[in-house]
């Protein structure tokens, strides 16, 4: 029988919390199309998770603690709240870091995109990489029975409203950083981000591109995470933001487990023998 201690720190109602937040993103994954839609719903949803799973139950989980806590709390719900998230990345893809994590939404709620920092390509390449080996050094030091201080998580101060030192400054110096930088914890130091995104790796839920495209690339160039190749191919750095979806003009570009293409009816035998250039169904597909 599960005793009180597994459910220790109110972890019974934050798995339930997540869970909720967990269903609400999945259901704008999958059924809303349209991008300004997608995204007026998804702010909502990330007001939400900084207000409730922020502010309300303390910061959970902690993106740099939370890989050290699993070694610790492993006997109790914790386990569950650490797992859930790995779970769903590995079919739906990073949708905690889309709009679960409080950390990460607070980050994205008060960036600018006019007054984006310019970041070269190759470096921003590099910084990426940081996380993951953030997320090895971690698992070594815990296999060595060391730990990791979560003062290092910014924003956890301003949502727990306490230690008045280290974190405090971290938390203001990422906060104007967020400003001019689309989610730079997320995307270059979060160790738990980093461990999303290799269990989404062969997610088959994914942004991809449907009938239709004319490989305009506006999708490539409106990713904020640089998630998508020259080849519109679609990797687990892809938050599932959905910015993809508005900055596509031709309705070409949906978050699906396969690309969808419309069937085409075949043309009857004379218009397929005969293609008489005044034919109305001739001169439609010449001038599409």
């Amino acid at each position: 029988m599960v005793g009180k201690a597994f459910w220790e720190h109110d972890l019974l109602g934050k798995i339930g919390t997540h869970l909720i937040f967990f269903a609400l993103t999945t259901i704008l994954l999958l059924k809303i199309k349209d991008g300004k839609q997608f995204q007026r719903l998804r702010k909502a949803l990330l007001f939400g998770s900084v207000v409730i799973i922020g502010f309300v139950w303390g910061g959970y989980l902690c993106p740099t603690t939370a890989v050290q806590n699993i070694f610790g709390k492993w006997d109790t719900a914790f386990l569950i709240l650490f797992i859930i998230p790995v779970v769903i990345s590995v079919f739906f893809g990073r949708v905690f870091c889309s709009t679960v994590c409080p950390f990460g939404a607070l980050s994205e709620l008060v960036y600018i995109a006019k007054a984006k920092l310019k970041i070269p390509r190759s470096i921003e390449t590099g910084l990426i990489w940081v996380k993951y080996g953030l997320l090895a050094f971690q698992v070594i030091r815990m296999v060595g029975g060391a730990s990791v201080n979560d003062s290092l998580t910014p924003f956890q101060s301003l949502f727990r409203w306490d230690d008045w030192g280290l974190n405090w400054g971290l938390s203001f110096a990422f906060l104007g950083l967020s400003v001019v930088t689309f989610r730079p914890f997320c995307r270059f130091l979060c160790p738990y981000g980093a461990l999303l995104a290799l269990a989404s790796r062969f997610r088959p839920f994914r942004f991809r591109e449907q009938n239709g495209c004319v490989h305009c690339n506006l999708c490539a160039k409106h990713c904020p995470t640089r998630a998508i190749n020259d080849q519109l191919q679609v990797n687990e750095e892809c938050i599932n933001c959905g910015l993809c979806i508005q900055a596509c003009r031709k309705d070409s570009w949906a978050y699906s487990k396969s690309q969808q293409k419309t069937k085409q009816a075949k043309p009857r035998d004379w218009e397929s023998d005969n293609p008489d250039p005044k034919n109305s169904r001739f001169d439609k597909e010449e001038g599409s």
